[in-house]
């Protein structure tokens, strides 16, 4: 009978060691495939893109290792290829944000530099202490607070983007997201490092339900638009070079401070055809064309709110000259944009 309570508790713990194996990896290879299928694709922010892809892959080298450290010992080298790949997450994450808000960033502005300390783990990876003395736990620390301060780097570019009204509300949103399912992932890591959390692979765990809703909302977002302008036959770089069209004449004409501004309008005044105008913007700034009309009306409206010769005009005026058709919508939009009311704004400034 003792004999069968053994084999018993055996069989059990071995299923669930199986379990635990099957949950841990499933996240590392969804990973992969996500990994895959944005560096495939060629439409939309195609630089974001790929800084995404490289958040993913190095999340996925980096539970990969806790997934084979937990049920087969690893060698030192081995663990700090898998912390090579941490430190890639931090500046892919600063490097998307930039590529958001920025819309694109220029290959002189030092890249490479941001990846310069996961090089080094990488080159070096038989050289750094990984043994479980202090060495290692100072070399794990350094692991743990350069990915803590792209977070934050990240968190405070997101919102001064969103007070500038260089990045619209529903991209923010997405970021913001992200931003705490990495934080999330680093919280757990860094219980693990003090010893308050026991359960080493559960972080591989929480990773792979962590891909399943990324998954699912990057996926859910492609098939919207691909679905939205099956029919179009224009290629990205011509949807591209129309939004700097659509650029050009917002900004010498100043068409946002028509409060009565249609997509219509802009697309005859451009002889394209409307899908073709909406695809543009929608591709390549992150917004849809409503969206990015408004973020102009609220930068002026920030800068007569920011005038001390223009103190005494009242709201509703600050709304007429800057393209509102009414106080309620330039109220609603400007606290959606920027964070904060248009009185809060100018006493903040004034």
């Amino acid at each position: 009978m003792c004999l069968g309570i053994i084999i018993g508790s055996r069989a059990s713990g071995f299923a669930l060691s199986s379990l635990v194996l099957v949950l841990a990896s499933i996240g590392v290879i969804q990973a992969l495939f996500l990994c895959a299928y944005l560096f495939s694709l060629r439409a939309g922010n195609r630089q974001a893109q790929l800084f995404l892809a490289l958040i993913l892959l190095g999340l996925s080298i980096r539970i990969g290792k806790s997934v084979f450290n937990h049920f087969w010992e690893l060698d030192p080298w081995m663990r700090n290829i898998g912390l090579a790949g941490f430190l890639m997450v931090g500046p892919s994450l600063w490097l998307y944000a930039r590529s958001l808000i920025d819309g694109h960033i220029e290959r002189s502005s030092g890249l490479l530099s941001h990846y310069g300390l996961a090089l080094c783990y990488l080159l070096f990876c038989w050289l750094i202490p990984n043994e479980r003395n202090w060495a290692s736990y100072l070399s794990y620390s350094v692991v743990l607070l350069h990915f803590l301060a792209y977070l934050v780097m990240t968190e405070i570019a997101r919102r001064g983007a969103g007070q500038r009204a260089s990045l619209a509300p529903e991209p923010s949103q997405w970021l913001r997201n992200i931003i705490i399912g990495l934080a999330l992932v680093w919280i757990y890591y860094l219980l693990v490092f003090v010893r308050i959390l026991p359960f080493y692979i559960g972080g591989a765990i929480f990773y792979s339900c962590l891909i399943y809703m990324l998954s699912y909302l990057i996926l859910q977002k492609q098939r919207f638009a691909q679905e939205k302008y099956a029919g179009s036959r224009q290629s990205s770089r011509e949807s591209k070079a129309l939004l700097e069209r659509v650029v050009q004449i917002m900004d010498s004409d100043a068409l946002y401070l028509n409060p009565k501004l249609k997509l219509n309008d802009v697309a005859r005044r451009l002889s394209v055809e409307p899908r073709e105008l909406s695809r543009a913007v929608n591709e390549h700034s992150s917004k849809n064309f409503s969206g990015m009309v408004n973020e102009y009306r609220v930068l002026t409206a920030r800068e007569i709110l920011s005038d001390p010769a223009k103190r005494e005009l009242k709201l509703a005026a600050v709304a007429v000259e800057s393209g509102f058709g009414n106080v309620t919508s330039f109220n609603v939009t400007f606290k959606e944009v920027v964070g904060v009311t248009p009185s809060e704004f100018r006493e903040r400034n004034l």
